[in-house]
């Protein structure tokens, strides 16, 4: 007799576009064909309370496993706690442990010994284990799978089709990025990291395909922004660049399959707090396409630098996150240059996805996950780390409130100046690099932001990290140097030693203003070898 799995969604509910509903429908896919799969009645939430009580109590009953994620707001495991029921739960973070595991942390006392959460990538597995000590659920590592038959290498005559439509030339070699173009997906450092290439590479061309739709950032309270008219901002000044830059925003699942076989390059430079796996990334690996993107949360799992593409630090700062826009930028250099390179980056990448991240792989890891969880005792008291202490205190207190369309509910997460610190301890898994580090000889600079006003109250006019910071007198004349120089020379990049610093207060100057994020600086020479 087939086991009865429950699923905490309606397969109805789920069937427009984005990572999380394409998730669900992948795992109800990989369920049914070994299972029988119960569904989650989705009127529940209209019945009275007694009913959707009893309700949960037959669900429990009738099901061997409960399939749940951080989406639906512990009510499985709340309800469950209430019924004095045992039904194990398998259950998914999904995008919740970066952004401060707000959801976990508030119920993570409800979990019995027989639970199992699967983490998509170790770097949230590093997070979880950072904010307890020790928990009664198995943990396990559950990365996620693309359609390897989907998302395959295009032959000629689909490349040719794809770029028509596209309006697109059959010549120039075409860097892409396809997905929601948000601040958080940092398309606008991918713009600037682009033209440096667009102007040495006649050939190079750039799409950016996906819908401007930014969201709001509630872990620093800023936007969503009207991105649109930015995106052309850093084009300005660089003359006939405008028509090698193309945005498609009007994009669908068959459109974005096909613009990946028509493309040569992917690239993503994300900085999301949702990317624990990076969807999109492997798709354009199992493409065949090498792909450029930020060693960031799941893509330090997925993409392997100098093996299916060319990776890019990240780095924290006192006010956010920053990548290496110079790093990409020669990335993005070498393989327009490099048709081998490309050809066998993007064959290795197409080989990792078949052996690790298909759809039939990640239904047998599903499975393997879901047959982990057995039948177990009550929960167990749940030790929180020193990380995980300091946050329950800042967080767990707060009350329900609406930001909005939005609620944030207690331990949702939300920085200030005195809570930062917690932000940097949590996300250092997610980064390559966990501080800018001091300028040195060979170092490349670039300024930050999209835009900075120079004052002692210098601002940061920029849609990811907006704000207002207090510069000194040495560091508000380093940074006006090094603006005026980049606008003098038209370069977004330039090497530390044409800044031509007079002295070791000048060097700290500028090392301070790498720590608060106004400028960046990159470990690699100003110029490819």
């Amino acid at each position: 007799m087939k086991r009865v799995i429950g699923l905490t969604w309606s397969r109805s509910g789920y069937l427009e576009s984005g990572s999380v509903p394409k998730l669900y429908q992948q795992i109800h896919h990989a369920l049914e064909a070994r299972a029988t799969v119960k569904n989650l009645d989705p009127m529940l939430g209209l019945a009275a309370e007694h009913q959707r009580l009893e309700y949960w109590r037959q669900f429990f009953k009738d099901c061997d496993v409960v399939v749940t994620s951080c989406v639906f707001g512990g009510e499985p495991l709340r309800r469950r706690a209430q019924l004095g029921l045992r039904t194990p739960l398998l259950y998914l973070p999904l995008g919740d442990l970066p952004r401060g595991a707000s959801g976990l942390r508030s119920y993570l006392d409800l979990f019995h010994s027989g639970d199992v959460i699967a983490c998509s990538c170790t770097a949230d597995e590093a997070i979880l284990r950072s904010l307890v000590k020790e928990c009664p659920a198995q943990l396990s590592l559950l990365p996620f799978g693309v359609n390897q038959d989907r998302f395959a290498p295009g032959t000629k005559a689909e490349r040719l089709a794809a770029r028509k439509v596209a309006g697109i030339g059959v010549k120039p070699c075409l860097i892409t990025y396809v997905g929601r173009v948000t601040a958080q997906k940092n398309v606008l450092g991918l713009i600037r990291a682009a033209i440096p290439v667009l102007e040495s590479c006649p050939s190079a061309e750039l799409v950016i395909a996906g819908p401007v739709e930014d969201d709001y950032f509630s872990e620093f309270k800023s936007g969503p922004y009207a991105l649109e008219p930015l995106l052309g901002k850093p084009l300005h000044g660089h003359a006939g660049l405008e028509g090698r830059v193309h945005l498609l925003p009007s994009l669908n699942a068959e459109h974005c399959s096909a613009l990946l076989k028509a493309s040569d390059i992917f690239a993503n430079l994300t900085l999301h707090g949702d990317e624990n796996f990076g969807f999109t990334q492997v798709e354009a690996m199992a493409a065949g396409l090498p792909v450029v993107g930020t060693r960031w949360g799941g893509l330090k799992d997925t993409l392997k630098d100098g093996v299916t593409g060319l990776t890019v630090d990240t780095c924290l700062f006192e006010g956010g996150v920053w990548a290496d826009l110079h790093q990409a930028s020669q990335a993005l250099s070498r393989l327009v240059k490099d048709r081998e390179l490309r050809r066998r980056l993007g064959a290795a990448g197409r080989a990792r996805v078949l052996e690790l991240y298909s759809e039939d792989v990640f239904a047998r890891n599903l499975w393997s996950a879901v047959q982990k969880c057995r039948r177990s005792g009550p929960a167990k008291p749940v030790r929180p780390s020193a990380l995980g202490r300091a946050y329950n205190r800042a967080f767990l207190s707060q009350p329900f409130k609406i930001k909005g369309r939005r609620w944030w509910g207690k331990g949702s997460v939300s920085y200030d100046a005195t809570t930062y610190p917690l932000y940097r301890a949590l996300l250092a898994p997610y980064v390559s690099r966990t501080s800018a580090g001091a300028p040195t000889s060979g170092d490349t600079l670039f300024i930050g932001p999209l835009n900075v006003r120079v004052a002692p109250r210098a601002q940061m006019i920029d849609p990811l990290w907006p704000r207002t910071v207090r510069l000194n007198v040495r560091e508000t004349r380093v940074l006006g140097k090094l603006q005026a120089l980049c606008i003098r020379r038209g370069q977004t990049f330039l090497p530390l030693e044409a800044l031509k610093l007079s002295g070791a207060e000048e060097l700290a100057a500028l090392a301070s203003l790498c720590d608060k994020g106004f400028v960046f600086r990159s470990p690699a020479p100003a110029e490819p070898p």
